[in-house]
């Protein structure tokens, strides 16, 4: 039944992901509604902004969000850690309709159909595309107040939007071809480079020396609050397991005439190398199609578990007014069990629950005047109805207590310590050394320490394999190598538990055979990034050219 939302959660093929701009406004918030049509939402190009447009343009931020996080935006969303703000988001559409209008962009009832079709087609589920839209809708869409009509609005200007997209990035992809293989040549220049590096766990022996009882209390009091215990709920929760629903699943698919033929036509387009037990050895023929078969039905009580709690929440919800007693209430009349879980903090989980974190997530945004969420949790294939029961608020733990933590967290901190101090002063000796005309490695072996030669990298490496134990980021070594000429030092850089010093002993440039090879896909995803930057500047200049001014109302 939401397949789809796991096939296509960034909806990349329309340009669901528009640049996030950081814009500064004073927004309205949903309250203002209330007081009536009269209400000052600002305007846009000098035109007041309608409370239908804005309530429009703000269900269509929500659908984004929805798409990119798979999840709502509210307080505690992955979106908003992010920075991603629903106002913001709300003018960026308000702006982007209104240049569909200017630019006469008209996108097709058919289109609109054909791209909700392909959202839909090539499910888990057995359900027509119709059922598998209508499930979405009902049990997704309309909890949050989004329609049927909102959804095909929304997917109407995101193909529109795409058109937007190809139009203004055109200038982006205009590349000479001097310019590519000069860019080509940056790019992939590469450096030659030694390095000593300072690591924590070098120095443990000397710290553990060094642990005074009374800088251990005082490092405590310094810390303290690393050593409370987290803020800890607690909810009642109600379960809908796939595992129960394993028989109305088999019954489902044995009403499939056409299965054993569909999973045999399957089995021969993956190929036998495809299925492979839990050793990674090819199972028989056989074997294969009944995993697939077993696949299957594990899938569909899944989506059946989704459904019944989807039916339990959306009835839990109706209920007026909204209490903690309506859980029991309603389980009992359904014959189905409350559970509570044990206080837990957000980092661990509950226990028992596999897969928590969105059950995490939401437990951690209730409260007893939100007491329920706006929709079931999935947790790996089973799903949740939470209900908040308890919060327990951080509490400092005595230093008797947490004595062990405490000297084993000091050591460590002692050891970084050392470990800097001692890049320091071995980076003022390679100093002193390179300017008095020694080698690097001279120097190294001068002050005791062991060199790395390091094999060439570029400006692209992710990865530099003699760096992988050192804890020494890869992109931040990168960066402070290409900022030096060749012969200079880096000077003692902190990294991790401890740092580097690098020097750059030469430049390579770019294989020129190589060039040949690759330039044409360079070329490509070259024009293809300048693009996206040329769109990004577009969509800038809209808001700034836009006049957008937002009122609060009165």
């Amino acid at each position: 039944m939401f397949s789809f939302i796991r096939r296509h959660q960034y909806l990349a093929m329309v340009f669901i992901l528009l640049v996030i701009i950081s814009f500064v406004f004073f927004f309205t918030d949903r309250s203002v509604f209330d007081a009536g049509s009269t209400v000052d939402l600002g305007s846009v190009n000098g035109r007041k902004i309608t409370q239908r447009e804005y309530l429009n343009a703000q269900k269509e931020a929500m659908l984004t969000h929805f798409f990119r996080y798979r999840d709502w935006p509210r307080p505690g969303s992955i979106g908003e850690q992010m920075g991603w703000k629903l106002e913001e988001q709300t003018m960026e559409r308000l702006v982007l309709a209104n240049q569909l209008k200017e630019k006469n962009i008209i996108v097709g009832d058919e289109a609109v159909a054909k791209q909700v079709a392909q959202f839909f087609r090539g499910g888990d589920s057995q359900a027509t595309v119709q059922e598998q839209y209508r499930n979405f809708v009902d049990n997704r869409l309309k909890p949050e107040g989004i329609t049927d009509e909102d959804f095909r609005r929304f997917i109407r200007n995101e193909l529109g939007i795409a058109q937007l997209g190809a139009l203004f990035s055109a200038g982006g992809r205009l590349l000479s071809p001097a310019a590519a293989e000069a860019a080509y040549r940056h790019d992939n220049k590469q450096v030659e480079t030694k390095a000593v590096v300072f690591q924590a766990t070098n120095f443990v022996s000397k710290a553990k020396a060094d642990v005074d009882p009374k800088a251990l209390s005082q490092y405590y009091s310094n810390q303290v609050a690393n050593y409370n215990l987290p803020t800890r709920v607690q909810v009642s929760y109600v379960a809908f397991e796939a595992i129960n629903y394993l028989a109305e699943a088999a019954q489902e698919m044995a009403k499939n005439t056409n299965l054993t033929a569909a999973i045999e036509q399957q089995y021969k387009k993956d190929g036998a190398e495809a299925h492979k037990d839990e050793k990674g050895t090819v199972l028989t023929a056989d074997k294969a199609k009944e995993k697939m078969r077993d696949d299957l039905r594990n899938r569909i009580a899944s989506r059946i578990a989704g459904q019944k709690a989807y039916e339990f929440a959306a009835e839990l919800l109706a209920i007026e007014p909204m209490t903690m007693a309506n859980l029991n209430t309603l389980a009992g009349k359904k014959g189905v069990k409350v559970f509570d879980t044990e206080p837990f903090a957000v980092m661990d989980g509950p226990k028992g629950i596999k897969d928590s974190e969105q059950f995490s997530r939401q437990a951690f945004g209730l409260d007893r005047e939100r007491p329920f969420g706006a929709e079931p949790v999935q947790a790996g294939d089973n799903y949740y109805v939470l209900g908040f029961k308890n919060r327990i608020p951080s509490i400092p733990q005595p230093f008797e207590v947490v004595k062990g933590k405490v000297e084993e967290d000091y050591i460590q901190y002692r050891s970084s310590l050392l470990a800097r101090e001692a890049g320091n002063n071995f980076a003022l000796a390679v100093t002193n050394g390179l300017t008095a005309g020694k080698k690097f490695s001279d120097i190294a072996k001068e002050q005791k320490v062991n060199v790395l030669a390091l094999a060439p990298f570029g400006r692209q490496a992710t990865t530099i394999p003699e760096l992988d134990a050192a804890r020494v980021s890869p992109f931040q070594f990168r960066s402070a190598a290409f900022a030096h000429a060749a012969g200079e030092s880096s000077g003692f850089i902190p990294s991790g538990d401890g740092g580097f010093v690098l020097v750059v002993e030469k430049f390579l440039p770019a294989d020129e055979a190589k060039m040949k090879t690759d330039l044409k896909d360079y070329i490509l995803n070259l024009r293809s990034r300048q693009a996206s930057i040329a769109y990004s500047e577009w969509v800038a200049d809209q808001f700034q050219s836009a006049g957008v001014a937002v009122s609060r109302g009165k």
